[in-house]
């Protein structure tokens, strides 16, 4: 049982709407993918063209959970991810 009543302009308004939010969300879903594969290939790169620097940091994440990292001064690319 529909509850809810709306002439034709609303009926036509909301399947535009739904039309141009769905064509918005599959471009974001390219340009998400295509920034990925730019940033890989970037990064890629960094990880033989940058002279590094390795410093160790500590990260808190909660209360009793911390943890030690090491990640280039320069890049910043993690020393596990090299």
């Amino acid at each position: 049982m529909n509850y809810y009543t709306h002439n034709n302009d609303d009926i036509f308004l909301l399947i535009k709407l739904k039309k141009q939010l769905t064509q918005e969300l599959v471009q974001m879903k390219l340009d998400i993918g295509s920034k990925e594969n730019t940033l890989n290939e970037v990064v890629k790169h960094l990880k033989y063209a940058c002279k590094h620097d390795f410093e160790t940091d500590y990260v808190c994440s909660g209360l009793e959970n911390i943890q030690c990292v090491k990640y280039c001064k320069h890049c910043e690319l993690n020393y596990d991810s090299i």
